[in-house]
């Protein structure tokens, strides 16, 4: 059986077969394949780097014009180039200086993240203001018929408001986070909790297997942002990850400021047209006419307009306590001392002295006077 192979062939040539020796293995070629793909890939690139350049090089259009091409159905290629421009234009601001980069980071879902992040903080005075004109702007081109899903996606408040009570706290440059932080094992015992409502609200998928760290950085990519890892601290036995914030520097700043403005804008005008309302109201209101009673209630019993209750708005907000894991607070519902566990900024773990833990929110809380 040593020479199998030998016997094999001889006996086959004894039978009259034709044997012949099998070609000499030649080396691997390299697969083509691969370097096609590249090569199609940056094909695709290029070309559409080119197309963001004369995107951000078209002229912007007048208003007139822009709303001409979004009405039409079939456009040429340099017709979208200009609608995509006034678009921009009207989306970002008009001081906004549109470029190729711009472009392209609005194609990948950038103006939502900047939005929640602008109304989430220096812009949030208006988040109401800005969802009541979307509400008046639905209810105008629906005719007062909504749909449901088009209604919620439109609205920022709720979404903001889950989102505010989760990570509003972490928005703080240089403060170091790890893993075990009480306050980010607080994050993620909320988010765990609401699994349901991120899904629906924030389209965040949660799971049982996230670490606080990875929730915390789903929940900060919805805004475009993210905890930036400085290095491995500790003993050797105990090393972890310490991570920070810092503020990012993609030209967002500028935005807001755009946007500062026009949100100011806007209240102002909303408020001349409220006080012109009710100048005239006031003024129908003297008058002895059947129609009196349905126009000054406008803006007035109903509240439509929250420039119209000036006792309200002379109300100063009161200044929240600075609360800390380990500080000892009162709470405002029960009587006793607590000390804090964890907090986001909005809502805080709180026990008390036999060991009961609650969960409540922080203006309900008090900073103990240290003796």
């Amino acid at each position: 059986m040593q020479n199998y192979r030998t016997s094999i062939v001889e006996g086959l040539i004894a039978e009259g077969h034709l044997v012949t020796a099998p070609p000499e293995p030649q080396a691997d070629k390299p697969n083509p394949t691969p370097s096609v793909e590249t090569q199609l890939k940056q094909v695709a690139l290029n070309k559409y780097q080119a197309e963001c350049l004369q995107i951000a090089n078209t002229p912007n259009p007048t208003d007139s014009e822009y709303q001409k091409l979004k009405d039409k159905r079939a456009k040429t290629r340099e017709e979208r180039w200009i609608e995509h421009k006034g678009h921009l234009v009207r989306r970002y601001g008009n001081d906004i200086s549109i470029t190729p980069e711009l472009v392209a980071k609005d194609d990948k879902g950038w103006y939502s993240q900047i939005l929640s992040h602008y109304y989430l903080t220096v812009g949030r005075p208006y988040l109401i203001e800005r969802d009541s004109r979307q509400l008046r702007a639905i209810a105008k081109t629906h005719k007062n018929r909504l749909w449901l899903p088009d209604f919620n996606r439109s609205l920022l408040s709720t979404q903001l408001r889950l989102l505010e009570t989760l990570i509003i706290g972490l928005l703080k440059p240089e403060v170091q986070y790890r893993g075990r932080d009480p306050n980010l094992q607080l994050i993620a015992e909320l988010a765990l909790a609401n699994q349901k409502e991120l899904k629906t609200f924030l389209g965040l998928t949660i799971v049982e297997s996230d670490t606080p760290i990875k929730i915390v950085q789903k929940l900060l990519s919805l805004l475009g942002l993210k905890l930036t890892c400085i290095g491995r601290f500790g003993s050797r036995s105990q090393r972890e990850r310490v991570y920070v914030f810092e503020s990012p520097n993609d030209g967002r700043e500028e935005i807001f400021a755009s946007w500062l403005q026009r949100d100011s804008a806007f209240t102002q005008i909303e408020s001349a047209i409220t006080s012109n309302l009710s100048e005239d109201a006031v003024a129908l209101s003297q008058r002895a006419t059947p129609v009196v009673p349905s126009v000054s209630t406008i803006g007035k019993d109903n509240k439509l307009s929250p420039g119209v209750d000036s006792k309200a708005e002379t109300v100063p907000a009161k200044p929240q306590n600075f609360i800390q894991p380990g500080a000892v607070v009162e709470w405002l519902v029960a009587k006793g001392q607590w000390i804090v566990q964890a907090t986001t900024g909005i809502v805080a773990k709180i026990k008390d002295a036999y060991g009961k833990e609650v969960l409540v929110k922080c203006h309900q809380l008090k900073l103990c006077q240290k003796e």
